[in-house]
C-alpha cells in the first residue's frame, strides 16, 4: 500500500479540566475550560505534532476541545470546524445518585455496558454510539483531507476506536483515554488501522498517569461534594 494513498486521522482527547471550581461548586460540563496543567499538556502535543501537515481540524464545539485544538495548532492557519455529534456522552445529575454509591457509579460507569445502559442516568450508550459513529463514518468517507486532527472526549474516542476495532461496547472498559492523549487511525481504500493509541507526549512512560480518568472524576466529585 503506497504511503501517499494513506490518510491519517489524529484523534485527541481534550487536555486536563476540572469539573468543580475552587469553591466546590460543580461547573456545567459544557462550559469547563482547560486547567493550567491542561494547557501544558496541549503544548507538549503541539511540539510532538509540529511536523504534521494538518489540512483540517474538527472539534465537538465544547470549549475544552476548542482550546486544546487552538494550542495544538498554534502558528498554523488551519480552521477549526465543529461537529456537535462528537460531544461527550451526557450524564444525568450527580445529585440524583446516592452519596454512598457515587464513587463506584462514576468510576465504573464504562464497565459491563449494554446498549440500553445510561451514563450516570443520562444518555444511553446506544444513542451515544449512533451519533458518534454517524460523524466518524462521514469523515472517513470524505476524501477531501489527508491529515485530519479531531479533538474530542474520552467517551467519544472510545466509541470511535471501538468502531475501528469492532469492539463497540467492550472498548469502553478496555481502552483508556488520558487527558490530551493522541490516537492515530490510518485510512486507506476503506481499510482502517489503529497505529497509535493513548499516547501522551507530556508523560510518555505514563509514570504520573496511574488511575483512570473516571476514577479521578469520582475523587473530584467526592472531595468537592463532601463525600
Amino acid at each position: 500500500m503506497a504511503a501517499e494513498s494513506v490518510r491519517r486521522l489524529w484523534l485527541m482527547r481534550h487536555a486536563d479540566v476540572s469539573y468543580f471550581d475552587p469553591s466546590g461548586r460543580a461547573v456545567p460540563p459544557r462550559l469547563v475550560p482547560l486547567t493550567e496543567r491542561g494547557r501544558v499538556q496541549a503544548q507538549a502535543v503541539q511540539r510532538a505534532l509540529r511536523n504534521v501537515a494538518f489540512d483540517r481540524c474538527i472539534t465537538s464545539g465544547l470549549p475544552r476541545t476548542i482550546e486544546t485544538a487552538e494550542i495544538v495548532l498554534e502558528g498554523r492557519s488551519v480552521p477549526i470546524e465543529t461537529r456537535e455529534g462528537l460531544r461527550e456522552i451526557e450524564g444525568g445529575r450527580l445529585a440524583d445518585i446516592a452519596r454512598e454509591q457515587l464513587h463506584d457509579e462514576i468510576a465504573g460507569a464504562f464497565q459491563g455496558l449494554a446498549p440500553e445502559r445510561r451514563f450516570l442516568g443520562g444518555e444511553s450508550f446506544r444513542d451515544f454510539l449512533q451519533r458518534v459513529h454517524r460523524v466518524f463514518d462521514e469523515l472517513v468517507a470524505d476524501e477531501s483531507w489527508r491529515q485530519l486532527l479531531v479533538v474530542a472526549h474520552g467517551g467519544t474516542n472510545r466509541a470511535v476506536l471501538g468502531r475501528v476495532l469492532r469492539a463497540e461496547y467492550d472498548a469502553f472498559a478496555a481502552l483508556e483515554q488520558d487527558p490530551a492523549c493522541v490516537n492515530l487511525i490510518e485510512v486507506a481504500h476503506g481499510h482502517l488501522v489503529v497505529r497509535l493509541c493513548n499516547a501522551t507526549p507530556y508523560d510518555p512512560a505514563k509514570t504520573e498517569l496511574r488511575s483512570s480518568t473516571l476514577a479521578d472524576y469520582a475523587e473530584q466529585a467526592l472531595r468537592w461534594l463532601g463525600g
